[in-house]
């Protein structure tokens, strides 16, 4: 059995249950197997963490069901896992990943009418906006919330 010695993301839990911490490979290991008490006490070593990982990334209302995600994915995913030292920071890049996803479907939708009238400077202005608006909603999200503070500084 390997010995878990090095600072990764997962330390909290190893300093949350000190007694156990060379536990955790074990765990995930059995977890592995199939086991769903080794992976049910690795849900309750990590939830928090998982749980914070995603409240820095996603409004709270949508943390909690993301949770359950995270660990879905991760027993999925399970017997992939090489290294079960690395248990942790796998868990959080998982996380992480599904914090991303979950923003990404939920982009904002804006109504356009379905008809803007025709003639006047008015209405070319508004398909301009129209234009640019889609133009913006096609942009990678870090490049749209750039664009967006950009457009209303200059407003």
């Amino acid at each position: 059995m390997r010995r878990c010695l090095r600072l990764t993301d997962d330390m909290w839990p190893a300093l949350a249950f000190p007694e156990s911490a060379a536990r955790i490979p074990l765990l995930v290991r059995s977890a592995s197997g199939g086991d769903r008490a080794a992976f049910g006490e690795l849900y309750t070593r990590y939830a928090r963490m998982v749980h914070g990982i995603l409240l820095a990334r996603v409004p709270a209302a949508d943390a909690e069901d993301l949770v359950q995600e995270v660990f879905i994915a991760a027993m999925d995913r399970l017997p992939a896992l090489r290294d079960e030292c690395a248990f942790g920071g796998w868990l959080a890049s998982i996380a992480r990943s599904k914090a991303a996803d979950h923003l990404r479907s939920r982009r904002r939708l804006v109504e356009v009418p379905a008809t803007i009238e025709s003639g006047g400077a008015a209405a070319e202005e508004r398909l301009e906006a129209v234009r640019i608006l889609g133009l913006i909603q096609e942009l990678p999200r870090s490049e749209e919330r750039r664009v967006g503070k950009e457009c209303r500084s200059r407003w």
